[in-house]
């Protein structure tokens, strides 16, 4: 860390700005990674500043696993034990180990931020399975499908309302082959690129969530053009809560501490910070116990030397937890640690400030203890 004097003292005030609720995919490569240093305790990177409460759970880091991210292509009979049939409104039969997959995935990142993992719900499978249904379909993606759409059904919109929804589309050779599909994952809605507020990643980092299901179909829509292969998926996150009454970890940044490459692959990718004040079942968290009209940021180097900041933001729609800082930073480099602090928070009314570390960690690159 540079002598005080040596800083940049570079800040940003954040400015409201509209948003909009859409889906973007992410991609990103491996990168060469460095020595990690040891991960930070539970007080230096999830504290508010003020007194540590003896009767929370400070919940200590996890050690961290690139690999349980797979990065490139699969075979689509890899990941289904029956096809979809599209135009019959057949959703195929997913493997077992897919859905398994997605929920080891989600509770290795919420424990990287020091949430409490959530349980899988196969009941609601039949929701899930039909909202990628029509989605897949349809080639779209919307949480309100109608009646009029291919494949429609009530659970099936059920599902597309009470869910994250993803889909790709690729093209097949004179309709002779079928593309690899990417793995089931987590990873697209938790980097939620090109969605400004960010809903997607703020239902995985809901601190409350307590379970989840996956249905994921993919196939030739029905009718022009007939060379498509659409794979849609769509993750239940929203309705029921777990008990976070004792839980001690009150912010939650991404990325924060030593963190996966894979899962902030570009400076394209948004930053943010969400508080938990309020830790009831559906607590209120929103404008009026958060604010972050006043919100100072900075991020420095190991150089003390600032990032330059942009594209500052915040939302307090209820996706996950009712507010949301955004940031966009330029310039970040896998394998250095960053310092991220963000002065005059209002919480209750109380300005509050936030302090903690970031790291990108490539994959392949050695990882840190528990």
């Amino acid at each position: 860390m540079a002598e005080p004097g040596k800083v940049a003292m570079v800040w940003n005030r954040v400015a409201m700005v509209a948003a909009l609720w859409a889906m973007a995919g992410c991609a990103g490569g491996p990168d060469k990674g460095a020595d990690v240093p040891a991960p930070m305790t539970a007080r230096e990177a999830f504290m508010l500043d003020g007194a540590i409460r003896p009767d929370l759970i400070y919940p200590e880091p996890v050690p961290l696993s690139p690999a349980a991210f797979p990065q490139g292509r699969v075979p689509v009979k890899a990941i289904f034990d029956q096809a979809a049939d599209l135009a019959r409104c057949e959703p195929g039969r997913l493997k077992p180990a897919e859905r398994q997959q997605v929920l080891d995935q989600l509770n290795h990142v919420r424990a990287l931020h020091r949430l409490p993992p959530v349980r899988y719900e196969p009941a609601d499978d039949r929701l899930t399975t039909a909202a990628a249904l029509i989605m897949a379909a349809n080639d779209t993606l919307t949480h309100t499908p109608t009646p009029a759409m291919l494949c429609w059904t009530v659970e099936g919109a059920e599902g597309a309302d009470v869910s994250n929804l993803g889909k790709e589309r690729d093209w097949t050779d004179m309709g002779d082959a079928v593309p690899n599909v990417r793995p089931s994952g987590v990873a697209n809605w938790l980097v939620d690129q090109d969605v400004t507020i960010l809903g997607h990643r703020r239902w995985l980092l809901m601190p409350a969530l307590d379970s989840v299901s996956y249905g994921r179909t993919i196939g030739n829509p029905p009718g022009p053009p007939t060379n498509r292969q659409v794979s849609a998926e769509a993750i239940r996150v929203t309705g029921r809560r777990q008990d976070i009454s004792r839980l001690g970890t009150e912010v939650i940044a991404y990325p924060i501490g030593d963190y996966p490459r894979q899962l902030f692959p570009s400076d394209d990718v948004a930053l943010s910070v969400s508080i938990l004040a309020d830790r009831s079942p559906h607590g209120g968290n929103g404008r009026g116990v958060v604010d972050f009209d006043r919100a100072l940021i900075r991020v420095m180097g190991p150089d003390g030397v600032a990032l330059p900041v942009r594209d500052v933001g915040q939302d307090y729609e209820p996706f996950g937890l009712a507010n949301v800082l955004y940031w966009k930073l330029s310039g970040v480099q896998p394998g250095v640690r960053y310092q991220v602090e963000i002065r005059d928070i209002r919480v209750h009314g109380v300005s509050r400030a936030v302090a903690y570390p970031f790291r990108l960690i490539a994959t392949g690159a050695p990882v840190s203890g528990g």
